[in-house]
């Protein structure tokens, strides 16, 4: 009797209450949750956002200060015209050393057919001061006008290989300025990505939590600002 009268109980309160009420044994609240970092380092200058408040793709959310990568920016700037003036002089001294080299090689073409009209005369006299058809004195000015011939061939030949050697030189300077020049383009480029990384946005909608960043902050890179 007691037992039926408990069943009614429970049927009464099951239908008036019970029957409204849901309960699980597995149930979970699933959430995107982001963990915001700074990528490079740097003083705080300005937090957009309060704890809680709802922000949305693209928002900003932090800003550092810009001031050292528009300097440094501005520096490989500065880097990249010092190395185009280096390549435009170094270019224009090669055009006009490439010049004077010719010039020289033609001196020494000049000298080379001297030398071998000395030696020619000297060859075409010996026999002639051997027979005593000529005196030994002009065979002794042929001599010495051959020696002087090589001398200068010689010397010519020299100053040729000289200018060959400082051309050498001066396109190995070009190729440095023209390296410097990449690598200020390059430092450019990354000062300019670092200004932009200065602001950090959201990438989701969502609400702004565990906000642990602050004005005046030096920050690190992979510094956690907020989730």
């Amino acid at each position: 009797m007691a037992a039926l009268v408990g069943a009614a109980v429970w049927g009464a309160h099951w239908w008036s209450v019970g029957r409204f009420i849901e309960s699980t044994n597995d149930a979970y609240l699933q959430a995107d949750s982001l963990s915001v970092s700074a990528k490079i380092s740097g003083t705080v200058s300005e937090v957009y956002v309060t704890d809680n408040q709802t922000v949305s793709v693209g928002q900003p959310l932090v800003r550092l200060d810009v001031r050292p990568y528009q300097a440094a920016r501005e520096k490989s700037e500065a880097a990249i015209r010092a190395a185009q003036a280096d390549i435009a002089r170094g270019e224009a001294e090669l055009e006009q050393h490439t010049a004077s080299i010719a010039q020289v090689q033609a001196q020494l073409d000049g000298e080379i057919a001297n030398e071998q009209y000395a030696a020619a005369q000297v060859k075409r006299y010996a026999p002639l001061a051997q027979s005593g058809a000529e005196t030994q004195e002009r065979m002794a000015e042929l001599r010495n006008a051959l020696r002087q011939a090589s001398a200068q061939r010689a010397a010519q030949a020299a100053a040729l290989n000289v200018a060959q050697r400082q051309l050498h030189t001066q396109r190995a300077a070009i190729e440095q300025a023209r390296a410097q020049l990449a690598s200020a383009q390059a430092s450019t480029r990354q000062s300019t990505l670092d200004e932009q990384d200065t602001v950090v946005y959201s990438t989701l909608d969502g609400r702004v939590g565990s906000r642990s960043v602050r004005v005046g902050q030096y920050l690190q890179p992979g510094t956690r600002l907020m989730t």
